[in-house]
């Protein structure tokens, strides 16, 4: 799962991920730096340390920190196609989820509240 070369690609749709059963989101103490590939209770990371995720029965495939933002998560199988936070503040992060795509449900706005980070690596 890990990307070739030394980075991975910025253009995540030619890319196929592990299929995934999302039945419950749950975001804790990620790392302030840039997370690679993820299988989140097991991870694999690049240039980041990842302290705590939870997803119960899912792969998180795709997820890239910003200067301790998270900007684009993406999981498989037409769970969570694109998910775009564009709003954080450490300590106690606000999340707006501005594109998703949930099966065939499409949200234009939500807010996730329960997301908490680490400075620490």
């Amino acid at each position: 799962m890990m990307c070739p070369g030394t980075r991975c690609p910025n253009s995540w749709d030619k890319l196929s991920w592990d299929k995934v059963s999302l039945k419950k989101r749950s975001w804790n103490k990620v790392s302030l730096g840039v997370l690679g590939l993820a299988i989140l209770g097991q991870a694999i990371l690049r240039q980041a340390v990842l302290v705590q995720a939870d997803l119960e029965q899912g792969i998180l495939g795709k997820a890239v920190l910003e200067q301790g933002i998270l900007v684009q998560a993406v999981l498989g199988q037409g769970i969570l196609v694109q998910a775009v936070l564009v709003q954080t503040i450490l300590g106690q992060a606000i999340a707006v989820l501005v594109q998703a795509v949930l099966g065939q449900a499409i949200l234009e706005q939500a807010v996730l509240s329960r997301m908490w980070w680490s400075p620490k690596f």
